[in-house]
């Protein structure tokens, strides 16, 4: 029994193994090709291909090429990415020589599909023979965690190119030359940004071209290189082209038609964006007498300064213009509190504002008293010396009397001298002697001495007292002054 199960199992895992060698083994895989795959084409005729994955039974999220052609008979004119599968190019398509490279990401969950559209490339016919585009080098990575490459066959195109009849090119001559065939170079204009030298800071610029007849597609490209060529393609072409968000610099647009006779000439038009305020790097209102000194130093890096606008309060004071980046000012003629306020523009019309309150004070009227009227009274010293003259004066006058006095023997020319001298000083020295007993009498009233100047005032005043009464007696009792 036990044999019989045994010869069993034998048989059954013969029987498994043989069907999983008969059994085809299943295997992902991808394939990039080209469409159209064959072409005939006439010398001058344009051949657009496009660059196609086909990925079916798995889902893809990145893929790269290298496509090789005979520059010879093939001339390689401009790329579109647009209606890329791709949502990133890891990097951008561009073309090395005689051949053209290609590498982008699509996001998860990846493509899956026969028909995934990577890019167009657009080439003209220049000489005539049979040409093959080809791919050189390829990959596929599988959405599957692993970045497993799938990419089993790269399909190239065969294309033939001819000289026209001659009976086709002297009709083409006989209607015109080929050269006035190609189309009219674009006018490009711009309702958001319509002079070049100018800025804005609209970041959201519109550019619109007038379509001449015939037309069948447009390209355009925007970037910072003066010499872009556009080659994003447009079929049925557009006049319009709005962009969006874009970041501030000098930019060009660059708009070129095409039609069955080839491209135009390439126009360029130059926009510039500023969308950033200025910066104020300092800001001061300085104190003076009944002004301020307002100083503002501000920088712009892309459009530059333009100019500052000062308010008072709510009404504008002045406009003024940035000095290397320098503006001040004095405010004057003001009174109150007032809130005065500066508005930096650059010239892209972004601003920047700051403000401060002060206060004004006008001077207030100076009101000149009138300088009263003083009697100044004699000094103390001035006193002293009135008196002290005085009083010299009258000793010299006792001395000239002591002198008379000396002579014993009374001749008749002494009593002529005293006589004389009697006419003609008795007045004076009554008077002298009133006047210096006045000025001793406001001398001791006199609050304002010193204690050393009243001691030699008193010392002085004995002796002239004892002289005095000496020179009063001496006039009583010899000549009878009374």
């Amino acid at each position: 029994m036990e044999s019989e199960n045994f010869q069993e199992i034998k048989i059954l895992f013969f029987t498994f193994f043989l069907l999983f060698l008969i059994i085809p083994k299943f295997s992902f895989s991808a394939t990039l090709y080209l469409q159209p795959s064959t072409k005939n084409l006439n010398v001058g005729d344009n051949l657009t291909i496009t660059v196609y994955i086909n990925s079916s039974d798995q889902a893809i999220n990145a893929a790269s090429g290298r496509i090789k052609w005979d520059n010879n008979i093939l001339k390689y004119i401009s790329h579109s990415k647009s209606g890329s599968i791709f949502n990133f190019w890891v990097r951008e398509p561009e073309t090395e020589g005689n051949e053209f490279v290609f590498e982008g990401v699509v996001f998860n969950p990846g493509f899956q599909g026969s028909t995934g559209k990577i890019l167009t490339i657009n080439f003209k016919a220049i000489k005539p023979g049979e040409t093959k585009i080809d791919f050189i080098s390829g990959m596929a990575l599988a959405n599957d965690g692993y970045g497993t490459n799938i990419l089993k066959a790269m399909i190239g195109g065969n294309y033939k190119v001819t000289q026209l009849l001659q009976r086709e090119e002297i009709t083409v001559k006989e209607e015109a030359p080929s050269s006035n065939n190609l189309p009219p170079k674009p006018i490009i204009t711009s309702p958001t940004h319509p002079d070049p030298n100018k800025w804005y800071n609209n970041n959201n610029p519109v550019f619109e071209w007038k379509l001449p007849s015939n037309i069948y597609s447009v390209r355009t490209a925007y970037g910072k290189n003066s010499n872009l060529i556009p080659y994003v393609e447009y079929s049925p072409p557009i006049s319009r082209r709005k962009l969006e968000n874009i970041s501030d610099g000098v930019y060009y647009f660059a708009v070129q038609f095409e039609n069955e006779f080839g491209l135009s000439e390439i126009e360029r038009f130059k926009f510039n964006i500023d969308t950033q305020a200025p910066e104020i790097i300092e800001f001061s209102l300085i104190p003076k007498e009944n002004a301020f000194s307002l100083k503002v130093i501000a920088t712009d890096t892309l459009s530059g300064l333009d100019k500052a606008e000062i308010y008072i309060d709510d009404s504008l004071y002045s406009k003024e213009d940035f000095v290397n980046g320098i503006i001040t000012k004095l405010i004057t003629d003001l009174e109150g509190s007032k809130r005065i306020k500066v508005v930096i523009k650059d010239k892209a019309n972004n601003e920047v504002s700051k403000e401060e309150f002060v206060s004004f004070k006008l001077p207030e009227k100076q009101i000149i008293p009138e300088k009263p009227i003083v009697i100044e009274k004699e000094s103390p010293e001035n006193n002293l010396l009135i008196f002290f003259g005085l009083s010299i004066f009258i000793i010299l006058i006792l001395i000239i009397v002591l002198i008379l006095k000396i002579e014993k023997n009374h001749t008749h020319l002494q009593d002529i001298r005293w006589k004389a001298f009697e006419e003609k000083y008795k007045g004076k020295i009554d008077n002298l002697l009133k006047e210096m007993k006045e000025e001793i009498k406001n001398l001791d009233q006199d609050p304002r001495f010193s204690e050393e100047e009243r001691d030699i005032y008193r010392k002085f005043k004995e002796i002239i007292e004892k002289a005095e009464k000496e020179f009063e007696r001496y006039l009583k009792e010899e000549k009878g002054w009374q």
